[in-house]
C-alpha cells in the first residue's frame, strides 16, 4: 500500500491501537485521562474519538449523530478549561467519561431511553439537578427532544 504521508498514516494506526488499550466499554472507566487528550496530534484526536464512538455501537447499541470532529473540538475546550483552571483532578480523569457526559448533555447517548432519563441516570440526582442549574438552554434541549 502507498502512503504519502506515513506520519499521519502511522498517527491513525496509533490511535486506533490506543483506543483498544486505553478506552473499555462504557461502562469502564477509560485509563486515557483527559492530560493525554491534550498531548494528541489535531489530526489523531477524531480518529481515536470515531473508534471510541463505534466500539458504543457495537458493544452498547448506542447512536450518534454527531461526528468524531464535533466529540473532539468539545473535549478540546473541556480540556483546555481543566488546564486553564489549573484542575489537576479532572485532568487526571477518565476522558471516556468526559466523552459520554457530552453526548448525554447533548441528547446524543442514543441508547432507546429518554434523553432527560439517560441523563439523569448517568449524572445521578445531585450532578444532574447541578446540570439544570448551570445549562438550562442544555437542560431545555433535552427536554424538547424527548418531545419530539
Amino acid at each position: 500500500m502507498f502512503v504519502k504521508n506515513k506520519g499521519f498514516a502511522l498517527s491513525i494506526f496509533l490511535g486506533i491501537v490506543c483506543t483498544f488499550f486505553f478506552f473499555q466499554d462504557s461502562t469502564a472507566q477509560s485509563k486515557f485521562s483527559c492530560s493525554k487528550w491534550a498531548t494528541l496530534d489535531s489530526m489523531m484526536k477524531p480518529v481515536l474519538i470515531g473508534v471510541v464512538m463505534h466500539m458504543n455501537t457495537d458493544s452498547n447499541k448506542v447512536t450518534f449523530k454527531h461526528t468524531s470532529a464535533f466529540y473532539a473540538a468539545e473535549l478540546d475546550t473541556v480540556v483546555a478549561h481543566y488546564q486553564k483552571t489549573n484542575n489537576q483532578d479532572a485532568l487526571n480523569s477518565s476522558l471516556g467519561i468526559a466523552f459520554r457526559t457530552i453526548a448525554v448533555m447533548e441528547g446524543d447517548w442514543g441508547n432507546g431511553q429518554g434523553k432527560v432519563d439517560c441523563a439523569k441516570a448517568w449524572m445521578g440526582e445531585k450532578l444532574f439537578e447541578e446540570f439544570k442549574t448551570h445549562n438550562p438552554k442544555k437542560y431545555l434541549h433535552l427536554v424538547e427532544l424527548d418531545a419530539k
